[in-house]
């Protein structure tokens, strides 16, 4: 009761970040819904999925069809016609937890589509990276992800992202998490469950139900669940038994597909892939270049780089991007069912092993690279870098320097959402594939 107490007086202490909005940047983010905007969307999908080609499962079709067609937005539709709120997202480190257990429904909002680009430009500036800009597209053309949502979090991960919030508050309430500079440290820790508490607090105010023991341990239990099947993917990848890009299919799949409609489609698809291996129905790996992907997120429809990488037969085996595997980290694990505790593993679990460039220590993030690349066996990194995003290219160097003293190769990669470098990209991508496969 005391510890209760002292929580509720430091949270009252605590003070929201508001957006006043007495400025505007122009009529020009006025709602308008772009119904060619959407289909775009689906075409872009349609098309980088359709090159994957190869013996893919059967059961992989329902993943598919929620980036190809209207069924993931006509159950966001039926939801919010039920009276549940819903949350956009953005980032990893968004705690859904928080979000299930007020009732509401979280769909992440990170784009990777081309299309959207433009209609951000006329209000945002060129110079920055094309996921944000990619994002906030969405948003001004009032596509149906976006144009759902009751309120957006954003967390405070970058330049960009802090002001993306400060425009896209002019479309749909934002709701801004602060971030420490750094994971480890008592007061950062401290800091960010207050911000959580915040969170939580607003979430209640939206939705009208408040958050309580028996919701959040649901909630808990709930996305463990998932993220079991999440990180079993990962074994499939590892055994050649999917492709990397069917991995973020199903992976990216979770961004805005029901949880218990995800759920039920991924274990058809293990008990496909489980006969699969049981039958020995699985190409021969043993010559295939094993690649990594580090570095910015890869979000559908932008596969470029892992079209052109498994295009020329190599397999992509891991990931350490927040678009991909990064997204099933450590498991919420409370010492017990009280709601501090619940709170303060949720808190400790977005926060202390998150692998972010935003923060100003990069050692945690280089040791689980090696990891990475000694658990799956890799024989050579693709470090991709979104154009003007500083966070990633700066931390290059030491990764590259890292891999070379352990024998492996390292390639990187600046790009954006254009199509036009895909030729060029393929000429460094299959030469550093090659190269791989010589020193077999």
């Amino acid at each position: 009761m005391i510890k209760e107490l002292i929580d509720s007086i430091r949270l009252g202490d605590a003070e929201e970040l508001v957006f006043e909005q007495r400025y505007s940047v122009g009529e020009s983010l006025a709602r308008r819904r772009n119904k060619e905007s959407f289909n775009n969307w689906k075409k872009e999908n349609t098309k980088s999925i359709s090159s994957i080609g190869g013996d893919r499962p059967y059961s992989i079709s329902w993943f598919d069809s929620l980036f190809t067609s209207d069924i993931a937005v006509e159950s966001i539709i039926t939801d919010k016609n039920r009276g549940r709120k819903i949350v956009g997202t953005f980032c990893n480190l968004v705690p859904e937890e928080l979000i299930y257990a007020s009732g509401a429904r979280p769909i992440r909002l990170c784009s990777g589509a081309n299309h959207t680009i433009k209609a951000a430009e006329t209000v945002y500036p060129r110079d920055c990276c094309d996921l944000i800009k990619s994002s906030l597209g969405t948003a001004i053309d009032n596509e149906p992800f976006a144009g759902l949502c009751d309120s957006i979090v954003i967390p405070a991960t970058c330049d960009g992202k802090k002001k993306l919030g400060e425009i896209m508050n002019e479309i749909v309430p934002i709701w801004m998490l602060d971030l420490p500079q750094s994971r480890d440290r008592a007061q950062a820790k401290s800091y960010w469950l207050t911000e959580n508490k915040l969170l939580k607090k607003k979430l209640e105010v939206l939705t009208g139900q408040k958050i309580d023991r028996k919701s959040l341990r649901q909630a808990i239990m709930d996305l463990q669940e998932r993220n079991i099947m999440l990180r079993k993917i990962q074994e499939y990848r590892r055994k050649a038994l999917l492709s990397g890009r069917d991995a973020l299919i199903i992976i990216q799949g979770c961004f805005f597909a029901d949880l218990h409609e995800w759920m039920k489609h991924a274990d058809l698809l293990f008990k496909e892939l489980d006969k699969k291996q049981y039958n020995h129905q699985m190409e021969n790996p043993q010559k295939k270049a094993r690649i990594m992907i580090s570095g910015s997120p890869l979000i559908l429809p932008n596969t470029k780089i892992a079209d052109i990488i498994e295009g020329h037969g190599a397999l992509i085996v891991a990931d350490m991007t927040c678009s991909g595997g990064e997204f099933s980290y450590d498991a919420v694990v409370p010492d017990d069912w009280s709601m501090h505790d619940m709170m303060l593993a949720v808190s400790e679990r977005y926060l202390l092993p998150s692998m972010c460039p935003c923060f100003m220590k990069s050692e945690d993030r280089i040791d689980k690279a090696l990891d990475l690349v000694r658990e799956n066996k890799i024989e050579g990194v693709v470090y991709v870098v979104l154009r003007h995003c500083l966070l990633f290219d700066i931390e290059a160097r030491k990764l590259k320097e890292a891999l070379a003293a352990k024998g492996i190769p390292f390639l990187q990669i600046m790009t954006d959402y254009s199509p036009e470098d895909k030729e060029q990209l393929r000429t460094r991508v299959e030469a550093f594939i090659e190269m791989i496969a010589a020193r077999k």
